[in-house]
């Protein structure tokens, strides 16, 4: 990884840099004069554009333009896309501003002393640097065991925060400002939205992406959303692009767990080399330590052992990013909201029949479907947000405390499900786990013009005679045909996650158990991870939930061992 430190030395009216071993210059530069200092880490995808708009200049570098701007106000940083982080200082009038990408796809720490702010990209390189004595974050510690992820800036880390996504962060002498950018604009909006002009953007999007790196490999499961970034590669010509995929072959009692019919249709398209890896006597929570340490926090990801299959093959390959069709579903949208408009609208005639042609496609019984979304209709029309039962390990008492900011709709908006810190989340979990080979991971579909266009489109764009997410569909089946451009569920990585489980994971859970962080056991109903734990010891028996509670569990208290006093 191209690991970094910033200081901004208050007092001293200075800012200092250290950089970690290895650093790749390609991805990270470095500009200055006797005026001003610009730390420049990642990419951007609107290169031509920016500059056409910002500069007279037709052979300017973008990373030059940008220097030359921001010794003049940062209003342009708004206009930029792509995954970066930008650090700009100006030594003659000692200010610092800080802006990243909408999607904090490169995250930022930020640990502050009285006269002293430290940025790194990398926790465990800042620590290194961090004079005081660290302590753990308790209240994120809770959410995490009752499976919430909500705040996007702090960490586990009382005296560490992240700094946000898409935002301005300016420090003077005399204060602190920050602005947050918007990547929504719904007045920019097209003149004609089709097929056509859909192809267009997407395949702009990811072609954008893609000009920026050698070698790519496609994260492909199968479904629509990375079938149609492997698809859109294809027709920009990046024909020395691979594809990657996990399968649960020897699943065959639940054959929507395998994919491998879907990847095959996709690979008779593109032609692209295939690498497919087989899940089987795989290790669900063999990998969890190694990871705590990796990430210098505990963390949620269920499928953290497909992930590391992933890694282990790409390690043998000159790949330098690994594209993905992460969030297709909420940029393209499921569009179930225009069900929601109908019923507010009492138009029930359209209302009942969409229900009745998602039932069709889904298989599902009419009255069933007609009391789900109804139900969640009134919800939403009084504001209730519902009771959850508490199915984690954590305690009851500390439950409540939490569940106030547990929200949630099937009928929330398009822009709020795009607003969700999830997207974060997982932006930087993705950028860990494949950040420290030097591997890129890139999604295209959060491309700001492609979002854009998505947000404004019609609303049978989204969600059309049962089908979610129509107009990729439609873009599916001009190269794919309908199998599965139309295809109605997604794999079910349920039975995986639950077959993969075994004795060594138990012993596992069992050696964590007799080491048990006495801040971790005031906040466990220790009962039901005896109960749990019974079960298998009983029947051999786990399902899902199971599984997921004992990861986070083993995550935390690893997390707890490790970096703090029992």
């Amino acid at each position: 990884m191209n690991n970094y430190l910033l200081t901004l030395n208050k007092e001293d009216k200075c800012i200092d840099i250290v950089f970690d071993k290895n650093i790749n210059t390609e991805k990270l530069k470095v500009i200055e004069d006797e005026h001003a200092f610009m730390l420049i880490d990642g990419y951007f995808t609107n290169v031509e554009e920016f500059i056409k708009k910002n500069s007279t200049e037709k052979n300017i570098e973008l990373e030059q333009l940008l220097f030359k701007l921001s010794k003049i106000n940062f209003n342009h940083y708004g206009q930029l896309d792509g995954s970066f982080n930008i650090f700009f200082y100006d030594k003659k009038k000692n200010y610092f501003v800080y802006t990243n990408d909408f999607w904090s796809s490169r995250p930022t720490y930020i640990h502050k002393t009285k006269n002293k702010y430290l940025f790194c990209n990398d926790l465990y390189f800042l620590k290194k640097f961090i004079k005081c004595e660290l302590t753990p974050n308790l209240k994120k510690i809770k959410e995490l065991l009752a499976w919430q992820q909500i705040g996007s800036r702090s960490t586990y880390y009382n005296e560490i925060d992240k700094l946000g996504p898409g935002i301005v962060l300016k420090i003077t002498s005399n204060e602190i400002n920050e602005t947050s950018l918007n990547i929504f604009d719904s007045s920019k909006k097209l003149t004609k939205y089709n097929k056509e002009n859909f192809k267009k953007i997407f395949e702009s999007a990811v072609s954008n992406r893609a000009s920026h790196f050698k070698k790519i490999m496609v994260s492909l499961s199968g479904g629509l959303d990375s079938s149609a970034v492997a698809v859109a590669l294809k027709n920009s010509a990046y024909h020395d692009t691979e594809t990657i995929s996990v399968n649960y072959s020897h699943l065959t009692e639940f054959p929507d767990t395998d994919e491998k019919k879907y990847q095959e249709i996709v690979s008779s398209f593109t032609k692209f080399n295939t690498n497919h890896i087989e899940m089987k006597n795989k290790s669900v929570l063999g990998l969890i330590e190694k990871y705590v340490h990796i990430f210098q926090e505990p963390l949620l990801l269920p499928n953290l052992y497909i992930f590391e299959a992933i890694c282990e093959n790409l390690t043998s390959k000159k790949v330098d990013a690994v594209f993905d069709g992460n969030d297709g579903d909420n940029v393209i949208s499921y569009g179930f909201d225009i069900i929601y408009r109908q019923f507010i609208s009492l138009n029930f005639i359209a209302f009942f029949s969409s229900i009745f042609d998602y039932a069709k496609v889904h298989n599902k019984s009419k009255r069933r479907m007609v009391k789900f979304f109804l139900i969640n209709c009134l919800k939403k029309l009084i504001g209730y947000k519902g009771k959850v039962r508490n199915n984690s390990l954590l305690n009851e008492n500390s439950f409540i405390d939490i569940e106030k900011d547990i929200t949630g709709n099937v009928f929330d908006s398009h822009e709020s499900l795009l607003k969700n810190n999830l997207h974060f989340i997982a932006f930087y979990q993705r950028q860990r786990i494949f950040g420290r080979l030097g591997i890129e991971t890139v999604s295209p579909f959060y491309d700001k013009k492609l979002l854009n266009f998505c947000l404004n489109m019609p609303a049978n764009f989204k969600y059309n005679k049962g089908y979610t997410r129509y107009i990729e569909r439609e873009y599916l089946n001009e190269f794919l045909g309908p199998e599965l451009a139309f295809r109605a569920n997604k794999s079910n990585l349920s039975p995986g996650l639950e077959s993969n489980f075994s004795n060594s994971d138990f012993e596992i859970v069992m050696r964590e158990k007799s080491n048990l962080n006495n801040m971790l056991l005031e906040l466990i109903d220790l009962q039901k991870l005896d109960a749990i734990c019974d079960k298998w010891t009983r029947k051999n028996k786990i399902n899902e939930e199971d599984v997921i509670n004992l990861q986070i569990f083993l995550s935390i208290n690893i997390f707890l061992n490790e970096f703090f006093d029992k």
